[in-house]
């Protein structure tokens, strides 16, 4: 959960002291664990006999110091490590020495992180050479996502009259942010942990015919928080809930030479059980009325609403606000999979290979239910409930198959083509009841109709009975019914087909033809209708054909029918549309070559050239270019260089899009070993990348004079260039000065400079905030391992970690920097044999 901040500024008084006692503990632990006879060698972990195993086991423990200064936040995001004890390792491996065991040969037990690190895992591998194998996985995951800019409105922080003391648009928000509108926290922050579990067993691993049994688990659960828009944006708190299994049975079959044949059945269930509720009320609308969320965005010109408060704090009773939300629901899909598997050489200088699959399950949405109360300004909506059925299905193919032609010794053809088809029907059986008042302060009225009403609303409990409803031109249907049809497929097929020659022992090439043809396609079915109450009972779909006569029957459009007490019945059976298809076909040109002029050097080139006749997303490409260059030159065995290059561009340049686009990559690498107790890596890379396109929107202080959006009304376009250019080194090295003694250290340091479009240059408030765009990353780290006696082995380990944005004058980085820079310490002692 969000904690609170402190100020950017070196901690002296903290930072002295921790690393003191780091360099003073250490010293102590050499001092008083060192034993007399510094003439014994230092052990390997050659384990002990035992029967008929060698056993060798280790465990390590120990404790994290940290002084964390900045954005708490911003380093949970990132780093997440805490102070407090750990489990850093624990190990036993077994192994038979004549690989005849009693029950197992080889016996593998792993763990660590145990004691509150963001990352826990366990490993278990147990097999009998010939009758079984057995491996098993744990893992914990803590995932905590609280960057402040996601998803935030970057409000001025500038307070609206009479605003109440301590004011913050959300509760419980950080200290450097109250008394201003600033959002101190990402609206859509999550603090979530994963659980994750894989078991398999196999029988008979090594004969004709083999088992294979299998398990595996994977949930997520936890708080975290989203927005939901209805006139302004409130914030939600949300617990999420995901569940997955899949149990897993297959068998292999060997009985050709050079062959395998395996079938495997997959049984997959999952589980959704997320829900949301509004736990961000505040402000009072008065005495004797619930308090209210009145949403994230705030300005003074209509978010929430104008003259938000009244003298005392009080909120205006015409704003957007909430007094209560809930929407859950519990999703269930159960998806067997049925899979083929070949692979073989059976045939002289063929080899192959291929597999199918195929996947249809049942989709059911359950008590689904959404609901809030409080006032929608536009539509007079003070009340609304919302159920109803979900159902679909989901129906997915794979298939895959590739062939190699060994013509001659210097000469092969590959052929590879490779097949998806998805298709998803579902279709959501609407009930919507809605109430209307003005205001936050009267009471919904609620109409009794003599109609025939097409479905049961309860009144809400502060109802005023047998009243006519205060609607405006934008209120919606009393109780409305609307089921929604929709079908989304996706195919993707593509074949690729290559000639690879061995020119000589020192080189050789390919070159190729690459066909990919992909067919994305919907359609939507929607067939509605439900009841308008009275007062002005002819609106939205029942809006009067001429508004100069008066309401009759005669005077409404087809589909509505005026009942005796004033109300109107509407039914729109709906009709298929012809569906939407998107048909995209790529053509490839793939070639490279590989050299190796002698056993120290070597060169990779491979590339790609695509052109395609569509494309499905704006910033897909029509066309594109791809090269990478792979060296490597090892002039002894006590250096080595490896380097890359990888330059890739992308057009697509139909005058409404002009998309131009680049994504390069360079880096050089190198590895020193001078002797066995030195060992230096240390590299450099630089990433560029880079887009700009056509884009169309609609903001208050955009540049003046802007041409309109060609395909939609009321919007203006504007080039949207971006840029992102990331500088990263590291360097890493080992030394062992005595043979007691290992040093440990290095650094990682990451630089990012970049620029993207401003949609509002004019606005008064500042919004420009880059971000991560202009920022610096730095991590050095040291340590020593000190062998204090045979078998044991004291560590000591600091690392620090920094993360600074450049700031800019947006009122996000004035009041809430995601700045911060940390000391970490780690002391533990290992013992192994």
């Amino acid at each position: 959960m969000p904690r609170t901040r402190t100020e950017e500024t070196p901690n002296i008084e903290n930072f002295t002291p921790l690393v003191t006692w780091f360099l003073l503990s250490t010293f102590m632990l050499a001092i008083f664990c060192v034993p007399v006879s510094f003439a014994q060698q230092v052990d390997e972990q050659k384990g002990i006999d035992q029967g008929n195993y060698n056993i060798k086991q280790s465990v390590e423990f120990g404790y994290r110091f940290t002084d964390v200064v900045g954005n708490q936040q911003t380093y949970d995001t990132f780093v997440n490590l805490q102070q407090g004890p750990r489990l850093l390792d624990f190990s036993t491996d077994m192994n038979s020495l004549n690989h005849h065991g009693t029950f197992f040969d080889h016996f593998f037990f792993s763990n660590f992180g145990y004691g509150g690190d963001p990352d826990v895992v366990t490993q278990l591998r147990i097999n009998k050479n010939k009758w079984y194998a057995f491996s098993g996985m744990f893992r914990k995951d803590q995932n905590r996502w609280d960057y402040s800019l996601l998803a935030n409105p970057l409000n001025a922080p500038t307070l609206m009259p009479n605003a109440p003391p301590n004011f913050n648009p959300l509760v419980n928000a950080p200290p450097n942010v109250i008394g201003t509108a600033v959002i101190g926290t990402s609206p859509s922050a999550f603090y979530t942990n994963r659980n994750m579990q894989d078991y398999g067993l196999t029988f008979f691993p090594d004969s004709k015919i083999r088992f294979r049994f299998g398990f595996d688990q994977n949930t997520l659960y936890g708080p975290g928080f989203s927005t939901t828009h209805e006139g302004t944006d409130q914030y939600l708190t949300q617990d999420y809930s995901f569940h997955n299994r899949n149990y897993r049975l297959g068998v292999d079959f060997r009985f050709l030479p050079r062959t395998t044949i395996g079938y495997t059945q997959v049984w997959s269930y999952y589980k959704n059980d997320l829900g949301s509720t509004d736990t961000n009320l505040q402000f009072s609308p008065g005495a004797g009325f619930p308090p209210v969320d009145l949403g994230v965005p705030w300005n003074t010109s209509s978010q929430p609403c104008s003259n938000t408060f009244s003298p005392g704090g009080i909120v205006n009773p015409a704003c957007n606000a909430f007094s209560s939300y809930l929407l859950h629901w519990r999703t269930r899909l159960n998806s067997p999979t049925e899979k083929v598997r070949v692979q073989s050489s059976y045939f002289k200088n063929v080899d192959f290979a291929g597999t199918f699959s195929y996947t249809g399950g049942d989709l059911t949405v359950t008590d689904y239910q959404q609901n809030f109360t409080g006032l929608t300004p536009k539509a007079n909506q003070s009340n609304f409930a919302e159920t109803g059925p979900i159902s679909g299905r989901h129906v997915a193919t794979f298939a895959d198959f590739g062939v190699t032609w060994h013509i001659t010794e210097a000469l092969s053809l590959v052929d590879s083509v490779r097949f998806s088809n998805w298709k998803e029907p579902a279709q959501f059986a609407a009930t919507d009841c809605s109430f209307f008042s003005p205001s936050l302060i009267v009471n919904p009225n609620v109409f009794s109709s003599t109609a025939t009403l097409p479905g049961t609303c309860p009144a809400p409990a502060n109802g005023v009975p047998n009243a006519i409803p205060v609607h405006t031109t934008s209120s919606g249907g009393d109780i409305a019914l609307n089921l929604d049809s929709n079908f989304l497929k996706q195919q993707d097929l593509s074949n690729t087909i290559q000639i690879r020659v061995q020119i000589n022992p020192q080189g050789g090439a390919y070159f190729g033809y690459e066909y990919r043809a992909r067919v994305i396609s919907d359609n939507f079915f929607n067939s509605f209708g439900g009841i308008y109450f009275p007062n002005n009972a002819a609106r939205g779909n029942c809006t009067l054909v001429d508004p100069g006569l008066p309401l009759s029957q005669g005077n409404l459009p087809a589909g509505c029918t005026l009942n005796s007490d004033g109300s109107i019945n509407y039914s729109f059976p709906g009709t298929f549309a012809p569906p939407s298809e998107t048909d995209i076909n790529e053509n490839h040109a793939v070639f490279g070559l590989w050299v190796r002029p002698s056993q120290k050097f070597r060169l990779n080139v491979d590339s790609d050239i695509m052109s395609a006749n569509a494309a499905f997303t704006r910033l897909s490409p029509l066309n594109s270019q791809k090269v990478r260059f792979q060296a490597n030159y090892k002039p002894s065995e006590k250096l080595n260089f490896n380097g890359t290059v990888s330059l890739w561009y992308g057009q697509n340049n139909v005058p409404t899009v002009n998309n131009l686009m680049h994504n390069n990559s360079y880096g050089i690498a190198a590895e020193f070993l001078p002797n066995q107790k030195i060992s230096v890596d240390l590299g450099y890379s630089y990433d560029d990348i880079s887009t700009s396109l056509l884009v169309c929107f609609t903001a208050s202080g955009s540049l003046p004079g802007l041409p309109a959006c060609p395909n939609v009304s009321g919007l203006v376009q504007e080039n949207s260039p971006y840029s992102s250019k990331v500088n990263t080194g590291f360097l890493d090295f080992s030394w062992n000065p005595i043979r007691r003694l290992t040093l440990h250290g290095g650094a990682s340091m990451t630089g990012v400079s970049g620029s993207q479009l401003n949609l509002t240059p004019e606005n008064p408030i500042p919004t420009n905030v880059d971000g991560s765009l202009n920022s610096t990353w730095y991590q050095p780290y040291g340590g020593f391992d000190y062998h204090i006696a045979q078998h044991w082995t004291g560590k000591a380990f600091w690392s620090y970690y920094s993360y600074h944005e450049d700031s800019t004058a947006a009122f996000q980085d004035i009041f809430g920097p995601r700045n911060f820079h940390g000391n970490l310490i780690t002391l533990s002692l290992r013992y192994a044999f």
